[in-house]
């Protein structure tokens, strides 16, 4: 589902297949990716570079269909002639009190794809009294806050959910108190020119 409230947001899901081959590379991975991100966790990974071209050639065709989407919005009258390149990879252990503050991505899209998403998060949120969206949610943020004017966009996501955004659409990651391990998996694109 493509939801458009200013920039594209795209929803879907990724099949079981990949969602657990991306998990068994990711737990592998020892690369400490902290320094270059803006979360607070106390694990984030990168996958190594043959790992990110297996991700490349399975993850493609939804970036094809995230272009395709948006050049029909603007109604560009020819494709794009863009290479799609998957420019970095890491993997997010999130636990109890772990969250990433309002943020942007380098590149030209990102995306983030949730591997493991313990059910106790989503009975935190469903059960939390807040007038937010929630322990655990995610939140894409676009534009000031107005009256009749959707400016944000806010999910519970489920296993095997994943989102594809332009890189420079502000969000972030609420923290949650249950004590488990939310995994998910995020990148950045470039459009490099033939």
């Amino acid at each position: 589902m493509f939801y458009n409230f200013g920039p594209l947001l795209y929803h879907f899901q990724i099949d079981e297949e990949f969602r657990k081959e991306l998990l068994d590379r990711g737990r592998q991975t020892t690369i400490d990716y902290r320094n270059k991100l803006a979360g607070h966790l106390n694990k984030e990974n990168q996958y190594e570079d043959e790992d990110i071209k297996w991700f490349a050639q399975k993850f493609t065709p939804h970036l094809t269909d995230y272009v395709n989407s948006y050049n029909s919005f603007i109604e560009q009258r020819e494709p794009k002639k863009d290479l799609l390149r998957v420019k970095n990879l890491w993997i997010n252990f999130m636990k109890a009190g772990d969250f990433n503050p309002p943020h942007i991505h380098s590149g030209e899209l990102s995306f983030v794809i949730y591997l493991q998403v313990p059910e106790l998060i989503k009975l935190e949120n469903a059960e939390s009294v807040s007038n937010d969206f929630g322990p655990g949610s995610v939140v894409f943020n676009y534009g000031e806050t107005q009256d009749y004017v959707l400016s944000e966009r806010a999910f519970m996501p489920n296993e095997r959910d994943a989102f594809i955004f332009n890189a420079k659409l502000r969000h972030h990651v609420a923290p949650f108190k249950s004590n488990v391990e939310r995994i998910s998996v995020s990148g950045n694109v470039m459009w490099d020119k033939e």
